[in-house]
């Protein structure tokens, strides 16, 4: 049922029931679109809508926005919600550089420290930050060409409990299921190239892994698809895996596809491949590359430090990239910052006990990691809605809008309402599972009245085709009745 919510008396509401929202053909057919579909390839699913009027908070249309459903990826609008009000736009993430002992001439006598501050960006592609660039501001720092000690990645921001419990084994290998460390490096994935020109059916050779120095073997299952197949190959393994399985099919093609996986631990491979830099590179280096997970007990003393971009371009890439690896180190972060060391658990109490201070019916909210890529993830789309009304009325909203996709012209939504009148009328952030589709942002009406909405549907047995089909079709009906 469909719930239009008005704060006047109960004739009053009938009269703009009727003046309001049935006056025109439009407007029922907008209802009668949600109770057909419901009734035919949704009649299975549960599906969760609210749609507010950003000026005055008021409810505009409300199905089911009680509801706790999986939000699957819209849930990093809460993550970008919750690190925007925690750090500011304009924060930067710093990777300390450290040493223990004493410097003479140009001489370490003692270790040098690389201290992680869950900078994000280190090496990342998305910020062109090759690992010469990294390293060589590392060596800015360096007053010194010899190391009687070792090299040190201290993780100790984060705790070691690197990936959800919660999460499942095929998206462990994956990029997109990586895990979170205090320093993170190359957006903690690796890359394999298949050549998959062969014979049907025949096994897809693996061309290159980068980066080479990772000390892994690749059991590979993966076969030479049918043309036009696509890519269903996935990699299977785990942090401080020696061996990854790789699995499923690649359409027939001479192109090289690039299958990326999640690095098994981006920390010590970033110390190993800066120690082999800088031996490479006129220094001497006596001691081990090495990774500790508890703060340095001896004294230290700061060399400097290296500097993330601004968090407003973090987020933007988040929001706009879906990215997994981004939105965890933003979970962790949370109690990073108000305790001894970052956690999921004690992040999660963090985002609940935030949101309660900010928007009702808390209670609707159980969220567990920062992307959305734990099933275990539960929001109703009124909170959802809610969250959204509360940036839109706050110092932060143009940034969060200005991260999410807009329909017709950028990201997930680029071709979303791309030949209708929701061309750019849309900011918004998808997601998508296995059975959960979602969507939520802001809709600017043809009126030039603006709304936040929230659409999540769980358990349908359609195609994320049909779904998406459905979805543009009723808020275009909202659209040109609003």
């Amino acid at each position: 049922m469909i719930i239009i919510k008005k704060s006047i008396p109960t004739f009053l509401f009938f009269v703009f029931i009727i003046c309001c929202v049935y006056n025109t053909g439009n407007a029922q057919n907008q209802i009668g679109t949600l109770n057909n579909i419901e009734s035919s390839f949704l009649s299975n699913a549960s599906v969760g809508i609210s749609i507010k009027k950003i000026k005055n908070d008021s409810v505009i249309y409300d199905y089911n926005g009680n509801k706790n459903l999986i939000p699957a990826s819209v849930l990093k609008l809460v993550t970008a919600y919750c690190i925007l009000e925690q750090k500011g736009a304009d924060y930067t993430f710093k990777t300390s550089l450290q040493h223990t002992g004493i410097i003479k001439q140009d001489t370490l006598w003692g270790n040098l420290i690389i201290k992680g501050g869950n900078d994000m960006s280190l090496g990342s592609r998305y910020f062109y930050t090759s690992t010469d660039i990294v390293f060589k501001n590392i060596i800015g720092y360096l007053g010194f060409k010899v190391i009687m000690g070792d090299i040190i990645v201290d993780i100790s921001r984060f705790d070691n409990e690197y990936v959800h419990p919660t999460w499942t084994w095929q998206d462990l290998g994956n990029y997109y299921g990586c895990g979170v460390y205090g320093l993170s490096f190359l957006d903690n994935s690796f890359e394999i190239k298949f050549n998959a020109n062969g014979k049907l059916n025949e096994p897809a050779q693996i061309n290159s892994i980068n980066p080479s120095l990772i000390d892994i073997s690749i059991d590979n299952d993966v076969c030479v698809g049918l043309q036009g197949s696509g890519d269903n190959a996935y990699l299977y393994g785990y942090y401080n895996s020696k061996t990854y399985q790789a699995k499923g099919s690649l359409a027939k093609r001479a192109e090289l596809y690039t299958l990326k996986g999640s690095l098994p631990n981006p920390p010590l491979l970033f110390a190993e491949m800066f120690r082999n830099y800088i031996t490479s590179n006129g220094y001497f280096v006596k001691g081990k590359a090495l990774v500790s997970n508890d703060k340095i007990a001896d004294t230290v003393f700061n060399l400097g430090f290296i500097s993330s971009p601004p968090l407003k371009e973090l987020i933007k890439n988040m929001n706009e990239k879906s990215n997994n690896m981004f939105a965890e180190h933003f979970f962790k972060e949370f109690s990073a910052d108000i305790l001894t060391q970052g956690s999921f658990d004690k992040s999660a109490t963090f985002v609940k006990q935030f949101l309660t201070q900010k928007v009702k019916n808390s209670e609707q909210i159980n969220v567990v990691d920062g992307s959305g890529l734990s099933r275990f993830n539960t929001i109703s789309a009124e909170v959802l809605t809610s969250i959204l009304v509360n940036i839109a009325n706050g110092k932060n909203y143009r940034v969060f809008k200005e991260s999410l996709a807009v329909s017709g012209k950028t990201g997930t939504l680029s071709s979303f309402g791309v030949n209708s009148a929701l061309n750019g009328a849309i900011y918004a952030k998808t997601g998508s599972m296995t059975r959960v589709r979602s969507l939520a942002g802001y809709i600017k009406a043809k009126s030039g009245s603006e709304y936040a909405f929230s659409i999540i549907i769980n358990n349908f047995n359609s195609s994320h085709a049909d779904i998406r089909k459905w979805t543009e079709d009723f808020l275009l009906q909202f659209y040109l009745n609003n």
